[in-house]
């Protein structure tokens, strides 16, 4: 047989692959859903928005540490859904962006550590540290959805780059509704927790984010 009429034949009765959305986009559809699911949790969940946002919104550094939060997050999910594309290896833009998300993060951890301490100072309420997690629920399970549609091969780095783009979006909503600014609390309920998260997120990429092809050499 002819090698022209044995891949017609193989693929006669193949059903079309609907190709997935380019990174970006995808990308907005996950900070658009995580948008929604942060409003709706501080609206019907809590008591709504800090008692002092209209002041902190005109703070050039409350400003710029939220923006820098929704960079990282773009950032992480690119890289989450470039790797949702099987590769030989992982690209150095990915790189790029994994490396970005998680120096933005870094800076923020380190220079809280340097700026409060720890010692002797009251953390706050450990209630924010919940609210992130129940947060970060809805949009984790969406992107892990998305992510399952493509076929990782690196799950590891992918399981990694989900979690810190929810952890960072989710972040955001934080800094929104809790009006305790202290560095020791951002650290401690706030920051830190992204991090071991994301962390986790190995692991949790491994398990869930299961390769429809074998691991390319």
């Amino acid at each position: 047989m002819a090698t022209d009429d044995l891949i017609n034949q193989l693929a006669s009765n193949l059903k079309p692959v609907r190709r997935l959305p380019a990174p970006l986009v995808r990308v907005l559809y996950v900070l658009g859903l995580t948008a929604l699911v942060l409003a709706a949790a501080i609206s019907l969940l809590t008591h709504g928005l800090r008692p002092d946002i209209a002041t902190m919104l005109g703070r050039t550094g409350y400003l710029s540490q939220n923006l820098s939060f929704l960079a990282a997050g773009i950032c992480a999910a690119l890289a989450a859904f470039r790797l949702s594309v099987p590769d030989v290896k992982i690209r150095p833009a990915t790189y790029a962006f994994i490396f970005a998300a998680t120096a933005i993060w870094l800076v923020h951890i380190i220079a809280l550590s340097f700026e409060g301490g720890l010692d002797g100072v009251d953390v706050g309420q450990r209630n924010c540290l919940t609210d992130l997690s129940l947060f970060m629920v809805v949009p984790l399970a969406a992107t892990t959805f998305m992510l399952t549609r493509g076929a990782p091969v690196w799950r590891g780095w992918a399981g990694y780059s989900m979690v810190l783009a929810i952890g960072s979006f989710c972040a955001i909503g934080m800094r929104f509704l809790c009006p305790n600014d202290q560095p020791a609390h951002l650290l401690v309920w706030h920051f830190m927790p992204v991090m071991v998260f994301a962390l986790a997120g190995i692991a949790l990429g491994k398990i869930l984010l299961k390769p429809r092809t074998p691991k390319l050499p």
